[in-house]
């Protein structure tokens, strides 16, 4: 028997995920307030539990939906994995949900070339990480007009330091807790929006003493890239290409469609590698985001409190 899942908004990582749990053996359900074709749906979460029992649930709203959606899974009894997707909420204190099965949905962590980048760092002394993501914000989302995405609004929990917040997990998830951050961001692009399009921090982590990283809203020649220097060690990665170079011997990883999505959907549901984002973990981001939008409006250093 097919076990039950429900998806939670409908947008562009909506459909994503419900195609991937179905490919993957799910009965899906979907709650969105959007005609939906494929799937069965509601137009909200009481009457979907209402309806069945679900295994899995995948919150995929504008993040400034996020724990308002997780809290009624919780009132209404709802017992599954829950992944929400990333960030966890758009900001800290909230009330806990530990009574939930919560992951925050960094998928990235699940890329073969971080993969193999956090086997090959295990117990090497780290010197340096240099992270870079930039994409033009008008070529995110196919055809959709960029000005109507939550990315380009700041009251739906959008910006680039929120948006791309991948590379501050996976930077925490390399290399330990941050210690302290410096930080400078704002709009300084002409895309027309009211959110950040660019952020730079600076970071001491538990395990590496300099971290640098910048993501924009802008770049035209899309690039998610990371260089790590050790002892004895030099490591090149590349997101997109899936080129990994390390102390000059280079790798091609194949990079599958959906791949990381499914690798995450299967750890959260079999305990598997333990590589999904915990709900601790993604709190830990939401500080580090917190952190570096105070670093950067009072020109400080902010420590890990």
């Amino acid at each position: 028997m097919k076990k039950n899942c429900l998806v939670i908004g409908f947008g562009s990582i909506g459909i994503r995920h419900a195609r991937v749990l179905e490919n993957m053996g799910f009965n899906v359900n979907v709650v969105s307030k959007r005609k939906v074709k494929d799937y069965n749906s509601f137009l909200n979460i009481k009457q979907a539990l209402r309806s069945l029992k679900y295994h899995h649930a995948v919150i995929c709203r504008p993040t400034s939906d996020h724990f308002k959606a997780a809290l009624k899974l919780k009132n209404y009894g709802f017992e599954g994995s829950l992944l929400i997707e990333k960030p966890l909420f758009e900001k800290k204190g909230y009330p806990s949900l530990k009574a939930l099965n919560i992951f925050a949905g960094y998928n990235l962590r699940f890329h073969p070339v971080l993969k193999k980048i956090y086997q090959t760092i295990q117990g090497v002394s780290l010197y340096s990480m240099h992270v870079y993501c930039g994409q033009h914000l008008s070529l995110w989302r196919g055809k959709r007009d960029y000005r109507t995405t939550y990315s380009a609004s700041r009251q739906a929990g959008g910006g680039v330091l929120k948006d791309l917040s991948h590379e501050l997990d996976y930077i925490c998830w390399l290399t330990g807790q941050w210690e302290k951050v410096a930080a400078k961001g704002g709009r300084v692009s002409d895309l027309e929006i009211d959110s950040d399009d660019l952020f730079c921090l600076l970071l001491e982590t538990k395990t590496c003493p300099m971290v640098s990283l910048q993501i924009n809203y802008f770049d035209l020649n899309a690039k998610r890239e990371i260089i790590i220097n050790g002892e004895d060690l030099s490591i090149k990665g590349d997101l997109i290409s899936g080129t990994l170079d390390i102390n000059g011997v280079k790798k091609v990883y194949k990079l599958e469609k959906d791949a990381t999505y499914i690798d995450e959907h299967e750890d959260i549901l079999s305990s598997g590698t333990g590589f999904a984002c915990t709900y601790d973990e993604g709190l830990e981001v939401l500080s580090l985001i917190e952190a570096a939008q105070k670093a950067s409006e009072g020109d400080v250093w902010i420590k890990r409190s």
